[in-house]
């Protein structure tokens, strides 16, 4: 066992799930009768209902997520495995996956990209508050028991769609996200499209390995 738990986002950091997602929205605006261009607004690492809530808040935002997470389940094209994430969910441990996706839309997303399904999976159902609240961090270390010290966040910039190659320190000040883990004592990592640096699992090995 590692020195240090891994909590990783799943869409944007261990999946690219981008074409899904908006395929969706744009059939949702349609059905709607919105604007198209709600799709340029998504806020990306947020549920589908506090997207709805905030691109068409005369809905009813609960019922509009569940429409849109049930339609990104049952299609999951395009939705591949980034550079990486396959040895980081298999060789690495103890590690949970935090994501935004109910947990239907979430195993059908790593089923698609072909990836086996961490033992802890931290899901919506499983929180009151979620991202950049903690919470679901907290549950996550939790259930590996692991104190949050321990605890390393590996994710992209919320509000920020990001298809990412590599890991490397993140700016705390930049992203309120940052700011929160440092408060209570976890270590938030972001990734850099960067294809000259190492990838995801050499990081983490050449830092984290015992």
């Amino acid at each position: 066992m590692r020195d240090f738990a891994l909590l990783s986002d799943l869409d944007g950091t261990l999946i690219d799930s981008k074409a899904s997602v908006v395929r969706a929205f744009k059939w949702w605006a349609e059905l709607r009768g919105l604007d198209p261009a709600v799709v340029d607004r998504l806020p990306h690492g947020r549920t589908s209902t506090d997207a709805a809530a905030e691109l068409a808040p005369d809905l009813d935002a609960e019922a509009e997520g569940k429409l849109l997470d049930e339609r990104q389940r049952l299609d999951t094209g395009g939705v591949v495995a980034l550079v990486g994430a396959r040895e980081v969910l298999e060789r690495y441990e103890p590690l949970a996956v935090v994501t935004s996706c109910p947990e239907p839309l979430a195993r059908a997303r790593l089923t698609a990209a072909r990836l086996p399904t961490p033992r802890v999976l931290v899901t919506p159902e499983l929180w009151a508050r979620g991202k950049p609240d903690p919470e679901p961090y907290l549950i996550a270390g939790a259930r590996l028991g692991v104190t949050p010290d321990r605890c390393l966040v590996l994710g992209f910039a919320f509000g920020a769609l990001a298809l990412p190659r590599v890991i490397a320190r993140y700016n705390a000040e930049n992203v309120a996200s940052g700011r929160v883990m440092e408060k209570i004592g976890m270590q938030f990592w972001r990734e850099q499209p960067d294809p000259g640096l190492p990838g995801i699992t050499e990081r983490l090995y050449e830092k984290y390995a015992p």
